[in-house]
């Protein structure tokens, strides 16, 4: 008894498919070189967006605008982590490894191919996820600054003092408006719970306490002090 198979007709292959099989074949050879010059892309990209917006917290001395608010400090600096971390995931994808096989055993070397390729492409997309995130979250740390500029801002502001205490005011080497019981211009660095801390008109900052105070006059608008 003679064992018949079914007979599937073939054609010759044109050249669009041996132009797409050789497509392939290169794509493939060069997927590990296309990974690994991604890995470098995304370093230099996110090392710039880093010194970016290290430079925009620098030219705005946004440090010590924050140094009392650390919830505020640690939102700042968030994006700055992050962008570390991308720029470590993305060197990630381009670290070397040894690795171990049998000379000739080409099963093996395709395996390690795999493996390579595996690597790569996984710390490649953690990377390019992560700097989107992070782009995403410092865009809107960014946009909210201003508001937030405005309302840590130091404000001018006249003291109104209790008029038995004006020699002591004075001794602090604050100036009285003639005729008032008001201080000239000061700046209000930070009103604390039991003081206030401002910075005299020669730059030196000293720290009141607020039963000293009756009232402060703040951009034309007198607050009432409790």
């Amino acid at each position: 008894m003679s064992n018949t198979g079914t007979v599937v007709p073939g054609r010759e292959s044109s050249p669009e498919d041996l132009a797409l099989l050789e497509l392939e074949k290169t794509l493939k050879n060069n997927e590990i070189k296309i990974l690994s010059e991604g890995g470098n892309i995304l370093v230099a990209l996110s090392s710039t967006l880093l010194a970016a917006y290290t430079g925009f917290l620098t030219l705005f001395d946004l440090g010590s605008k924050y140094s009392h608010f650390t919830g505020d400090i640690l939102l700042l600096m968030t994006p700055i982590i992050l962008w570390a971390f991308c720029i470590f995931l993305s060197a990630q994808v381009n670290i070397p490894k040894l690795y171990k096989y049998d000379k000739g055993c080409l099963s093996e070397i395709r395996e390690i191919q795999n493996e390579i390729r595996n690597h790569k492409s996984k710390y490649l997309g953690f990377s390019t996820y992560l700097l989107i995130v992070n782009l995403i979250f410092s865009s809107i740390i960014l946009l909210g600054l201003p508001s937030l500029l405005l309302a840590t801002t130091p404000q001018v502001v006249e003291l109104v003092v209790a008029k038995e205490q004006i020699p002591l005011i004075q001794n602090m080497s604050i100036s009285i408006e003639n005729g008032t019981t008001k201080t000239t211009p000061l700046t209000l660095i930070e009103a604390k719970e039991k003081s206030y801390i401002i910075k005299r008109q020669d730059n030196v900052k000293i720290e009141i306490s607020k039963e000293l105070i009756k009232g402060i006059v703040l951009l034309n608008q007198t607050k009432a002090i409790s």
